[in-house]
């Protein structure tokens, strides 16, 4: 039988298997569209809350928070990514809870200094934060999905089947903690960001 021909990766973009291996696409499609969900009803739901800041607050730019903006965001990001170790349970679980309070966030900001000057702010870091949360959903989800995905085309065919499936989970969570590691750096720089436009006094 011919060579079955590389797929493209789930990402638009070939990297080196070695760095950052393949990971379900339904798990890419799952968490993305979940989280962007989520941060939609947050939005549509907070359509009166607002933050005690103004549009011409001062700010400061107080280095040592890089560290706690990333430690916060980070914990977010683990309780994503535990998905890898309840079967995709604590990722399900949080991804409403996050995203909906992401989406607070972003109307809160926007009722109380307006639109364009809270896209201005958030544009600076907020989207590196939302990539680094949603890799880590991605991540937590991607055991559970390569599992789903190898059940249902050789159930019933293996007498080894348990075996096999709990080696794929086990695989799959190793190539997706390697995915942590851009999540981590994405969370990090974005922390660096926030705290390099300005947080107000």
């Amino acid at each position: 039988m011919a060579a079955r021909l590389q797929e493209p990766s789930p990402t638009g973009m070939r990297l080196p298997r070695f760095l950052l291996p393949r990971l379900p696409r339904g798990a890419w499609i799952l968490a993305s569209a979940a989280m962007l969900g989520f941060v939609t009803v947050g939005w549509l739901a907070s359509a009166h809350a607002t933050f005690p800041i103004s549009q011409d607050q001062g700010t400061h730019h107080p280095w040592s928070m890089v560290w706690q903006i990333f430690a916060r965001n980070a914990g977010a990001a683990l309780v994503l990514f535990a998905g890898v170790a309840t079967g995709g349970i604590a990722t399900v679980a949080s991804i409403p809870v996050l995203g909906m309070y992401i989406g607070t966030v972003i109307r809160a900001t926007s009722n109380s200094i307006g639109m364009y000057a809270a896209s201005e702010i958030l544009a600076t870091y907020f989207i590196l934060e939302f990539i680094g949360l949603t890799l880590a959903a991605v991540c937590g989800l991607s055991p559970l999905i390569a599992s789903v995905s190898w059940w249902r085309r050789h159930r019933g065919g293996e007498r080894s089947w348990r075996r096999e499936l709990l080696s794929l989970y086990l695989e799959s969570a190793g190539r997706a903690l390697r995915w942590m590691a851009l999540a981590a750096l994405a969370l990090l720089l974005g922390a660096w960001l926030e705290v390099l436009g300005g947080i107000p006094r």
